[in-house]
């Protein structure tokens, strides 16, 4: 497929816990932490320089109690929290995507997941090839003939 007719979806949450856990220890002289900006923002613009797709979009979990909480009390119970020098920096890091040019989506109620699944099956119902940047598995069942996973840690 050419990039004229390619979206790249980022999989916001999964790209920040990624970078966060991957790089240690990376701050700015006022000690606010950058680990997960700089491990995110590389690895967006490198697969926005090589791939140039036609649509890009990162997808972010909004930080509210979703459907799936509210109906399943147990849901993801076991995980646990966001540390806060992560927190502290995903508006650093959504602040980055809009400077990129890149759309960004958030919802209440709802998980990226969902909204990269909305996204996924409209844009490629209208002939869009899709990819889904992401190292989430459970993405996998969107996959089809215009539905692809990117694996930025596997390339």
């Amino acid at each position: 497929m050419s990039p004229e007719s390619q979206l790249f979806l980022f999989d916001g949450h999964s790209l920040c816990y990624r970078s966060y856990f991957a790089i240690k220890e990376l701050a700015t002289s006022k000690g606010q932490a950058t680990n997960a900006v700089y491990g995110f923002v590389n690895t967006l613009r490198k697969i926005l320089r090589e791939f140039d797709p036609a649509y890009a979009a990162v997808c972010f979990d909004a930080g509210k109690k979703t459907l799936r909480q509210e109906k399943f009390a147990q849901y993801k119970m076991q995980r646990p929290s966001m540390p806060d020098s992560l927190i502290s920096q995903l508006p650093i890091i959504k602040e980055v995507v809009k400077a990129c040019n890149v759309s960004f989506f958030e919802q209440e109620g709802f998980e990226a997941d969902d909204l990269i699944a909305t996204l996924a099956c409209q844009f490629s119902k209208n002939g869009v090839e899709v990819i889904i940047v992401t190292d989430d598995k459970d993405m996998y069942q969107l996959v089809n003939e215009r539905v692809k996973i990117f694996s930025p840690r596997k390339e």
